[in-house]
């Protein structure tokens, strides 16, 4: 089985390089990567329980760093007694702290992530005419066809069950809605809104620090990664790439000898119907 890389005919560099990118979550083009919607930082009940057992240690702990003639001014009877007394004045008193804010607890997970992941997006089609024309430049750039079974799609991360590996992208109907408390790793980093259906997404999740080279492009920091030359299967030219970087694409396969097995195809446009379909690139 394969899985494509859609790409511009100005990364090329993937090819000559061995180097692909893996991309930070807000350099994406979703604006709901990895933002569902946290209604609560955590369930009242996991609040209260965790407000019950602990803040009598917590206060026992606060006055304790406290100095010593200021201690003289609190006993610990005195920190739990009125107002505090009353959970519910307390959870609600909590609720409004800004740490507990459950939309920025949300964006401040994802600024992290951003900082620390990188996505490598692929999909299981190769001839859809979207996709050609959002990722290839309106079919001026090229496929990569990668081997799925290769070792490369099935690692394992000490950092991450879910990094290394491909992972299948969720469609849904209804944007995730979950607590920080029962945090959903799985819909955090794979659903995605039906409309995005069409593209038939797996990608996988890497380190950024694991990256292998890092460029900027203005602002931007760009992390590479080395792919093995074996998990590539063909290159496949878009039905309007422009002759001179065809044969680029076509010197560049030919003279690595990590692409000795490599088949270069291109698509072009069916006579008959709106699609486009995959001929050997000697043939056309």
């Amino acid at each position: 089985m394969a899985v494509y890389k859609y790409l511009r005919a100005s990364t090329i560099g993937v090819l000559e390089s061995g180097r692909i990118r893996f991309t930070q979550p807000r350099y994406l083009n979703d604006p709901f990567e990895l933002l569902p919607h946290f209604k609560e930082l955590m369930p009242e009940s996991v609040l209260e329980r965790e407000l019950v057992h602990g803040w009598p240690d917590a206060v026992r702990r606060a006055l304790a760093s406290l100095p010593p003639n200021a201690v003289l001014a609190f006993s610990v009877a005195d920190v739990l007694s009125a107002p505090w007394r009353n959970r519910r004045t307390l959870l609600a008193r909590l609720r409004q702290q800004p740490a507990l804010d459950p939309i920025a607890a949300r964006d401040r997970l994802y600024e992290w992530l951003d900082g620390r992941i990188g996505i490598l997006s692929l999909s299981r089609k190769a001839d859809d005419i979207l996709m050609w024309s959002h990722y290839t430049g309106s079919h001026r750039g090229f496929v990569l066809e990668l081997d799925e079974t290769h070792e490369y799609f099935h690692g394992e991360h000490p950092a991450n069950s879910l990094f290394g590996k491909l992972l299948e992208v969720t469609y849904l109907e209804r944007r995730p809605h979950m607590s920080a408390a029962d945090l959903d790793q799985l819909q955090l980093f794979l659903a995605k809104s039906s409309r995005w259906a069409y593209e038939d997404e797996v990608r996988m999740i890497r380190p950024l620090e694991d990256a292998n080279e890092m460029r900027t492009d203005g602002e931007e920091r760009i992390h590479l990664y080395d792919f093995p030359g074996d998990a590539l299967m063909s290159v496949i030219c878009g039905s309007l790439m422009e002759p001179q970087v065809q044969r680029q694409v076509v010197e560049v396969v030919e003279q690595h000898a990590r692409y000795t097995h490599v088949r270069i195809d291109k698509m072009v446009v069916d006579e008959t119907t709106f699609q486009v379909r995959r001929v050997p690139i000697d043939e056309v």
